[in-house]
């Protein structure tokens, strides 16, 4: 849910530039912030999202996840080769 700051008297300014009128609120942190200082995709103020972002960009769980996919199949074949084996 989206939370703005329209529509409930004197709009007071952006908490991170000063500058600008804030018309979103932070879900992380409950900042007051400008649309240039909302990360519109994570709901957050600027501050929050460079924090909770990761350092490459890309992350790591979906690739971790694979490896434990990987790891679960080939653990199964060995399994049903083994019982191929047994008499």
């Amino acid at each position: 849910m989206l939370l703005t700051v329209e529509g409930r008297g004197a709009v007071p300014p952006c908490s991170i530039c000063r500058e600008r009128p804030a018309k979103f609120v932070c879900q992380k942190c409950g900042s007051l912030v400008c649309e240039k200082h909302f990360y519109a995709p994570a709901m957050m103020c600027s501050r929050c999202a460079e924090v909770t972002s990761s350092p490459t960009g890309v992350p790591l769980w979906p690739l971790t996840l694979l490896g434990v996919g990987v790891a679960v199949m080939l653990i199964g074949f060995l399994l049903v080769a083994l019982s191929a084996l047994l008499p």
